[in-house]
C-alpha cells in the first residue's frame, strides 16, 4: 500500500490491485488504474549489470558498463518464460532508449 500527497490532495493505492480499467472520476479529477508497462531487465549471472532509468514520458533508457575488452549485445523477448531471445534492434548500442509502453518486453545481455 502506498500514498502520494501534495497540498490538500492524496492518492492511495496497492500494487497489483485488480482495478485495471476505465478512469475513476469525481468532479474535475480522474485517475486510471492498471499496471505499468515498463521494460523489464533480466540479470544473467556473469554478465555486466543492466540498468534502467526514466528517459522521457513513455520512454526508458537501458544501459550497462561492460568489462574492458568484451562485447555484449542487448537481446529481447515478449515473455519471460516462452519464446526465443532475439537481438534487439539497438544491437551493440549502449545506452539505448526504448518505449515504456505495451507490449511489455524483457531484456538481457548476451555475449556472442
Amino acid at each position: 500500500m502506498g500514498s502520494s500527497t501534495g497540498g490538500v490532495y492524496a492518492v492511495t493505492g496497492t500494487i497489483g490491485q485488480p482495478d485495471a480499467g476505465g478512469p475513476m472520476t469525481g468532479g474535475q479529477f480522474a485517475i486510471t488504474g492498471g499496471f505499468w508497462a515498463l521494460p523489464t531487465l533480466i540479470q544473467t549471472p556473469g554478465t555486466p549489470t543492466l540498468y534502467i532509468t526514466k528517459a522521457a514520458p513513455g520512454w526508458a533508457t537501458i544501459w550497462w558498463t561492460p568489462p574492458s575488452g568484451t562485447n555484449w549485445i542487448l537481446q529481447e523477448r515478449l515473455s519471460l518464460s516462452t519464446g526465443s531471445w532475439t537481438n534487439a534492434s539497438s544491437g551493440w548500442t549502449n545506452p539505448v532508449v526504448v518505449p515504456a509502453t505495451l507490449p511489455t518486453k524483457f531484456y538481457r545481455l548476451f555475449k556472442p
